[in-house]
């Protein structure tokens, strides 16, 4: 997976020092990018084989958002994806706090896990762990809490760090 993101051979490394947020908000805009999981189970909603990196994640992320998309039963994919709430505080390659705008982001679960009890328009909170390196950056939802179904959620842009 070395320069890529999701194992899909798109670079996130970019020239002259633009971020490497900025890059991840294209790949994900244009629909996301499958990812290969050949670790998976056999099962596309329930928990799979480890996959996510050993190493200690960079940044963890706890944001709100509205299941958008299902993997469809019976396929490989196991991502599925959310459309969240800004996160004001998500930090660049540089480490320099630079906030991601509310957007919809394919996530691949994480070990233990499990998308099975999730439905189409299901509000929840959602946490997810993103591993860096100079060659890749790689996130997994390491937790799922449904909200109750009037929980409003904000669509917008981060706010500005200070």
């Amino acid at each position: 997976m070395a320069g890529s993101a999701c194992g899909c051979g798109v670079d996130l490394r970019i020239a002259g020092g633009a971020l490497l947020a900025t890059a991840l908000v294209s790949v994900l805009l244009i629909g996301g990018c499958p990812r290969n999981d050949s670790a998976g189970s056999s099962s596309s909603t329930t928990a799979a084989k480890s996959i996510m990196p050993a190493a200690a994640a960079s940044e963890t992320y706890t944001v709100r958002g509205e299941v958008f998309e299902l993997p469809e039963k019976g396929k490989p994919q196991r991502e599925f994806k959310v459309h969240h709430e800004a996160i004001d505080n998500f930090v660049d390659s540089e480490g320099k706090v630079v906030g991601m705008n509310a957007m919809t982001m394919a996530f691949p679960p994480g070990d233990g896990v499990s998308i099975s009890d999730l439905a189409l328009g299901d509000k929840i909170e959602l946490t997810f762990s993103v591993w860096r390196t100079d060659k890749s950056l790689d996130w997994f939802a390491t937790k799922i809490v449904k909200l109750p179904a009037d929980t409003q959620l904000t669509f917008g842009k981060a706010k500005k760090p200070q």
